[in-house]
């Protein structure tokens, strides 16, 4: 509990929370919390304002991981804060903990505390069969502010026929208490939700159990996607099955063999749906593998029927990320380009693994790894070499030009976005004979873009730049007589070049980051594509929302 310190001057709530951004196309927010306080009999929720105040009435602001609630001078009395987790889908910690983290800042100003306690329970939910002897409860009391009152505990709507158990009922706070449960074969199979109390001479405090009885196995789950036989599937499929209210908990099973003694994926999931992490493990092109679910709860497992898919013979893209991002913005210039490419590869179904150059300090991919790729993609955005000495240097080196051009000579493609490889490097014989660049003309500005055959497609669309260092400044590329422009300038000069001769490359002069997601995404289709027919792939092959990487070189 928690009062108004001086009823004179304002009070003021803040709560803020980091996130997990969103996929391109649908509400940035993935994770939701919600500010509430109770004061006087009345509800403010956080970012419902009326002027500068804060009112009553409203709902939980799902839009916003900032929220705040201020009411004015005057406001006297004891209040109650609650931050309730409306929804957390996704990890707003990264690096710690697993994949649903979850973390808040919350300030409070013109506040003090009243002498109150806290109530908790460990664990607050638990799941039990019918045949189980006992579930307990520990309570846990803390004092805040000096409180000291010993306090009673009793428990409220407990599943009807079960016995329950308090021990010690009447405990000094800062104390335990434990709760037992049993007799649950006199109890009907449902979800309950309890209620523990903590009653004490000034103060009381409540909390919640949830218990979960169940009466019988769950039945098996019926499998939806991939369905069985299906083909053409991506090597990192969309897993879907039918909801199940009596399962507790759903393994994913993927084998290389119908009888599941080779299972080369396996995962813990909640919900319906679940998309095959290729970082854990890769699954093959043009392979059939099987897959089941297993459906649990605490009275035992049932196995679903089993579904088998082929997977797709299509391309496989190695995506070089050379834009130093993290160098280049400890000095204030550039931006991890890196989320452009990897945001458009997510939302087509092209197998793509992920070289990060100055992660693996300034390793760029041999032979041997170009080698297992159908398609390179290698950007380096518009970052330069600022120092005039050592790295970072913008695009390949001159080891790496030799080793694409080997890798080139097989039939493969290449992609290349880079808006300072000129700058930093000068002409060099790589880009004259597999490039097809002829002259640059360095930082030539540009505001719109159009697309050329075989990129017409594209159409016309601007080109803003990064804000701050990074300006849309394209170059200019004048192709020789072995390649065509492919995008132009509203002059009509080209910023961007491809070249066909057995292989396929194509050059941007600026950085993809610099133009918005739906030109970005056609950019890089449209190559795909080409890549495709020339290396006897199909050019659609059911492409997923979502595609995961192999991350190779962090």
């Amino acid at each position: 509990m928690t009062s108004v310190a001086e009823h004179n001057k304002p009070v003021r709530l803040v709560m803020a929370y980091t996130d997990e951004p969103g996929m391109v196309g649908i509400s940035p927010q993935v994770n939701e919390l919600s500010l509430q306080m109770e004061i006087n009999g009345q509800t403010y929720w956080g970012n419902h304002f009326s002027g500068q105040w804060s009112v009553t009435g409203g709902t939980p602001d799902a839009l916003n991981n900032y929220e705040a609630i201020f009411l004015p001078e005057g406001t006297t009395g004891t209040f109650e804060v609650t931050i309730t987790a409306y929804n957390i889908a996704g990890n707003g910690v990264p690096g710690y903990g697993d994949d649903t983290d979850q973390d808040f800042a919350f300030v409070c100003y013109n506040c003090a505390e009243v002498p109150d306690f806290g109530l908790t329970a460990v664990p607050v939910d638990q799941s039990i069969c019918q045949t189980t002897n006992e579930a307990s409860f520990t309570i846990n009391t803390a004092s805040i502010a000096g409180f000291s009152e010993q306090i009673a505990i009793s428990l409220q709507d407990a599943p009807a026929g079960i016995a329950a158990t308090i021990l010690p009922q009447i405990i000094s706070v800062g104390d335990s208490s434990t709760i037992t449960l049993s007799d649950f074969e006199q109890a009907a199979a449902g979800d309950y939700k309890m209620v523990v109390t903590g009653t004490a001479v000034s103060q009381t405090q409540t909390n919640h159990l949830w218990l979960h009885i169940a009466d019988t196995l769950p039945p098996p789950i019926t499998l939806k996607t991939p369905a069985n036989q299906a083909a053409d599937v991506v090597v990192n499929p969309q897993f879907t099955w039918t909801a199940n209210p009596s399962t507790e908990q759903v393994t994913l099973q993927v084998s290389a063999n119908p009888t599941f003694n080779n299972i080369v994926y396996e995962a813990v999931v909640r919900g319906q749906t679940h998309r095959y992490d290729a970082s854990l493990t890769k699954l093959e092109t043009d392979t059939i593998y099987y897959w089941r679910v297993l459906s649990e709860n605490t009275c035992g497992q049932t196995i679903s029927a089993t579904n088998q898919f082929q997977t797709a013979d299509t391309l496989s893209v190695l995506l070089v990320d050379d834009d130093w991002g993290g160098f280049m913005s400890s000095v204030t210039l550039g931006q991890g380009v890196e989320t452009a490419f990897l945001t458009a590869m997510n939302h087509q179904g092209t197998y793509y693994d992920y070289w990060d150059v100055e992660g693996s300090l300034g390793a760029e991919p041999d032979a041997a790894t170009l080698s297992q790729y159908d398609a390179v993609f290698w950007f380096s955005g518009d970052a330069y070499n600022i120092f005039g000495f050592g790295n970072p240097l913008a695009g390949p080196n001159e080891q790496s030009e030799t080793t694409l051009a080997s890798y080139l000579d097989n039939g493969t493609c290449l992609l290349l976005s880079s808006q300072e490889y000129f700058y930093d490097r000068g002409l060099s014989p790589f880009m004259e004979n597999y490039l097809g660049i002829a002259s640059v003309e360095d930082d030539a500005g540009a505001t719109s873009l159009t697309g050329l055959p075989p990129f017409e497609s594209i159409g016309t669309f601007p080109i803003d730049g990064t804000p701050g260092f990074a300006t849309a400044d394209p170059d200019i590329v004048h192709p020789n007589a072995t390649a065509s422009p492919a995008i132009v300038r509203e002059d009509q000069k080209p910023v961007a070049i491809y070249r066909d001769d057995g292989y396929q490359t194509l050059f941007l002069g600026f950085d993809l980051f610099d133009v918005d997601h739906t030109p970005r995404m056609l950019i890089i289709d449209t190559f795909l594509d080409l890549c495709r027919a020339i290396q006897g792939n199909p050019t659609e092959i059911n492409p997923p929302m979502l595609y995961l990487p192999m991350v190779i070189n962090p």
